[in-house]
């Protein structure tokens, strides 16, 4: 008899590691937990310990290129 499972998808293997920086990572429903190095996508918020929205991480930074670039490098694992 067939397990039941959760459906889910890896975004970090499924689409470009600029896409994600540059188009998902700008929506208010992107939380970051940056101990964990994870992210969490929900438009009914996200209430987990230690994830943030990604823009209010962003809103502590000098600029926005220099968080992205941070974001990028912390999804490729650098």
């Amino acid at each position: 008899m067939p397990k039941t499972v959760v459906q889910h998808i890896h975004l970090t293997a499924a689409c470009n590691v600029d896409f994600l920086v540059t188009k998902l990572c700008y929506y208010d429903y992107v939380y970051f937990n940056e101990k964990d190095m994870m992210f969490k996508v929900s438009k009914n918020g996200c209430d987990l310990p230690g994830y943030i929205p990604v823009n209010t991480i962003r809103s502590f930074w000098n600029n926005s290129e220099d968080f992205d670039k941070y974001l990028h490098n912390a999804i490729l694992l650098n």
